[in-house]
């Protein structure tokens, strides 16, 4: 899955802006939709959601607490309509509030299942076991763990663990997890695909909010962080070569 572009943390990039405070939360969300990407552990996961509501719910209250007047809080009210309307920026604002303010799980969890069936080569045949122990993953193929069959034939299944977003249910109204956002429908609902799109809403707004703010100017940094994005990829490819040789270089 494509990753969203995180700025360097020790970058003056928001030097200037009327809301540093949201663009330093909306750097986090970035940080949280990179880390869902990529994670696999269900733990990992969860944490990293969490996180992201956390971040961009901080980001459009410090946004919205920014003074605006005429054209521009004509603006924001807009966008705070469409906050409450669309069904992927309303899950995200409901999942944020089921976090402290309600019992009801909106994580549905399942941690996996591993099965080992033994049996005996040919009918007739026998099993010898000589150790099962297992590791500390709790898979006696996992480290520290023993599987030592001296005879017998092993099939092993594996039901890798699963994370995935429930229906938010907040004082009795249920709020689905969402197929469409803006009228578009969503490449996944997985936790990964609704943060990438719930970013991208919520940094342009910012974006659109801090022109509006310095008079239909782009601030400086807006335009340095084009240039920056550009050096951000190149580093981004170096390294994926400087890997790419050294998995190709013969161990000495």
């Amino acid at each position: 899955m494509r990753r969203v572009v995180v700025f360097e943390p020790d970058r003056p990039w928001t030097t200037g802006s009327a809301m540093p405070k949201a663009w330093d939360a909306i750097r986090g969300a970035a940080r949280a939709a990179n880390v869902l990407s990529a994670a696999i552990n269900i733990g990992t996961i969860e944490e990293a959601w969490n996180q992201f509501l956390v971040a961009v719910d901080t980001a459009w209250n410090q946004a919205g607490a920014v003074r605006k007047t005429g054209s521009s809080l004509q603006w924001w009210n807009k966008q705070k309509k469409l906050k409450r309307d669309d069904g992927l920026l309303r899950y995200v604002h409901q999942a944020k509030d089921n976090q402290s303010h309600s019992p009801e799980p909106s994580i549905a969890r399942h941690p996996g299942l591993q099965s080992i069936m033994i049996r005996a080569a040919s009918p007739g045949g026998v099993v010898r076991v000589n150790k099962i122990a297992p590791g500390l993953d709790g898979s006696p193929f996992g480290p520290g763990g023993t599987f030592d069959v001296a005879e017998g034939m092993t099939t092993v299944m594996n039901i890798v663990p699963t994370i995935k977003p429930l229906p938010v249910v907040n004082r009795g109204v249920t709020f689905d997890v969402p197929t469409t956002h803006l009228g578009i429908k969503l490449p996944g609902q997985d936790f990964a695909h609704l943060a990438q799109a719930a970013y991208a809403w919520h940094f342009n707004v910012l974006l659109e909010l801090e022109t509006r703010l310095n008079d239909g100017k782009k601030p400086r940094w807006m335009e340095l962080s084009d240039q920056f994005n550009q050096a951000w990829r190149e580093s981004l490819e170096r390294v994926k070569k400087e890997q790419a040789a050294k998995q190709q270089k013969p161990s000495e």
